[in-house]
């Protein structure tokens, strides 16, 4: 039998290796913004405890040490800075994370249209294969009745022989 050959093949291939780097780097900037993320969870954290340790310095019935609550809002107004700082970062991580998709799915468009090509040449070689095929066994079938008939020298046809050409 023969052998459906895809002429696009290599264009198959490639566009697979398109697609391939477009996961790979959106991998890469998903792992930015996981970075991102914890970064800000992390300062979320220490602003946390900081915010305990000043509440638990300033409690009614303790002395208040100046020093140590100016460092206290001097840390607090640092760790606000930095979460400002990590949201525009994490902004510009979440736009390069939505470009990244885009240019996936326009890769996967891409491949998956010369798939669709693939599979509808296919389909057709399919249908052309079992046309010849059908072709092929009349072919044979017409040969075997006239030699059937030849050979009884019979001009004319029998329902029996013809049966027996065709089983």
């Amino acid at each position: 039998m023969a052998k459906f050959v895809f002429q696009l093949e290599a264009v198959i291939e490639q566009r697979k290796g398109i697609e391939r780097q477009r996961q790979l780097a959106l991998g890469r900037v998903q792992a930015q913004r996981l970075a991102v993320e914890a970064k800000v969870e992390a300062v979320r954290r220490r602003l946390d405890e900081r915010r305990l340790d000043l509440r638990d310095r300033l409690a009614p019935g303790r002395g208040v040490e100046i020093g140590a609550v100016r460092m206290q809002s001097a840390s607090a107004l640092f760790g606000l800075v930095e979460l400002r700082r990590l949201a525009v970062e994490l902004s510009g991580v979440l736009k390069r994370v939505e470009a990244a998709r885009a240019e996936l799915l326009r890769a996967t468009v891409a491949r998956k249209a010369v798939e669709h090509l693939r599979a509808k040449a296919l389909a057709e070689w399919l249908r052309e294969q079992a046309r010849r095929e059908g072709a092929e066994l009349d072919d044979l079938v017409l040969m075997r009745r006239a030699a059937l008939a030849s050979g009884a020298g019979i001009g004319g046809s029998d329902d029996q022989e013809y049966a027996a050409c065709a089983a």
